[in-house]
């Protein structure tokens, strides 16, 4: 764009373009200041239009949709400066601005598609939310309750969806979802699922249609000794009724002993472990992705040596784990073609045991940072242990963190869905 770079004043740090595409404004923090811009519509350059104050320590500039007012949220003084937008983007401090935040620093600041109500995100000693409504005419800002709404979860992040019906926090490890009142404004906690950590902004697509999960195979491991019994029982599942129907050549038959099933996450490769207490496998299988019939990879077996067990994969689909007795966890890379594994470096990675223990259940939590190893000892009751490894997010390579006390011995494990708690099966 011609012009590039414009300068701005100290410390910018956030920005907002008004509805209509003419007119730019940016936070300088470090100035305490608002800064403003026109834009041409043609070419994108812009026209430094002068600044204004604003309180101490300025983190957000938030436009409303009508595009008539500017808040800036000012963390240091626990309020809020609000502007009204001329038509040439003129910047004109509020009647009764800056507005009180109910004596909480604000980070962020968002408002609904009616531009009726908005919210302020608030950090001190834990995450609050405050609600505000908006005079259309005045753009005067009336906080709704004095008492603040509290989340559990540390977040940094806000923002309004699209349809308006729900305020979405993200920060921490989670994202929150907060259904709004359209009448009052209110909101209530709706939910909150895992996210990676550290998130700096947050955003939406316009799109109205959901991503809707259709599930199409079901496979189950037939695994015993007297009668021998090792095959994979194959399934296609009405996503309707929930019912199975075998699909044709189920069950195929294994040549080894099979224990546990991971399935990729984009249906592509099922790996099944296996094998005798000294000879452990993975065996490989990709999925026909009409029939979801199981074939064997090109790379069909995989010999671990010692009892494999526990076998999971992590949410991205490109590494694989195992466990191995006594006492370890083998990493492989998954060629995202054929399936083929590759062991990562380092492997396999020992699980904080001894020479008797024997590393059974495995479990990950749901954004692949950490893998959970079960060690058993059928030996000593009582000395039972939980491993915990970071995974590498780009060699999928494990560090030890810690491990802890499981009873006597555990054997299988899950992590909850928002990743916070992990439950552990102890057979004796």
């Amino acid at each position: 764009v011609p012009g590039n770079p414009t300068s701005v004043g100290n410390g910018a740090y956030t920005l907002a373009v008004t509805s209509s595409g003419n007119n730019l404004y940016v936070v300088n923090s470090t100035d305490s200041t608002l800064q403003g811009f026109s834009i041409n519509t043609s070419t994108g350059q812009l026209t430094n239009r002068g600044t204004v104050s604003v309180g101490s320590v300025p983190g957000s500039v938030t436009i409303t949709p009508s595009g008539n007012f500017a808040y800036v949220t000012n963390h240091g003084d626990n309020n809020i400066s609000g502007f009204s937008i001329g038509s040439n983007g003129h910047l004109t401090p509020l009647a009764g601005s800056p507005f009180a935040n109910g004596n909480l620093p604000p980070g962020g600041l968002a408002i609904e598609p009616t531009g009726k109500y908005a919210y302020t995100l608030n950090l001190e000693g834990g995450t609050f939310l405050n609600a505000f409504s908006i005079n259309a005419t005045t753009g005067m800002l009336t906080l709704l309750s004095s008492a603040p709404y509290s989340s559990s979860t540390a977040l940094g992040r806000i923002s309004v969806d699209p349809s308006g019906k729900y305020l979405m926090l993200a920060d921490g490890f989670g994202l929150e979802w907060w259904p709004i009142n359209l009448g009052t404004g209110a909101i209530s906690l709706g939910g909150t699922v895992a996210s990676r950590e550290y998130s700096l902004s947050l955003s939406f697509s316009t799109g109205k249609a959901p991503v809707v999960y259709q599930p199409k195979f079901l496979y189950v491991l037939n695994a015993n000794t007297s009668p021998s019994v090792m095959s994979i029982s194959q399934y296609s599942i009405n996503p309707t009724t929930g019912l199975v129907t075998q699909l044709s050549g189920s069950p195929l038959g294994m040549s080894s002993f099979p224990n546990q099933l991971a399935i990729d996450p984009f249906g592509r490769f099922v790996y099944v472990s296996g094998g005798t207490f000294n000879n452990g496998t993975i065996s490989a299988f990709t999925v026909n992705p009409v029939t979801g019939v199981l074939l064997p990879a090109p790379v069909p077996t995989y010999n671990l040596g010692g009892y494999a067990d526990g076998i999971v994969e992590d949410p991205t689909g490109r590494f694989l784990y195992a466990s191995v007795g006594p006492d370890f966890v083998a990493g492989y890379s998954i060629d995202s073609v054929t399936g083929t594994l590759t062991p990562v470096p380092g492997s396999p990675f020992s699980a904080g045991g001894n020479a008797v223990a024997i590393a059974t259940g495995l479990a990950m939590d749901p954004l692949g940072r950490f893998l959970y190893a079960d060690n058993t000892n059928s030996n000593a009751q009582g000395t039972g242990n939980v491993a915990a490894f970071q995974i590498n997010p780009s060699t999928g390579a494990l560090t030890l963190l810690s491990g802890d006390f499981a009873e006597n011995y555990p054997i299988a494990m899950v992590v909850d869905p928002y990743g916070q708690i992990l439950f552990n099966v102890d057979e004796i």
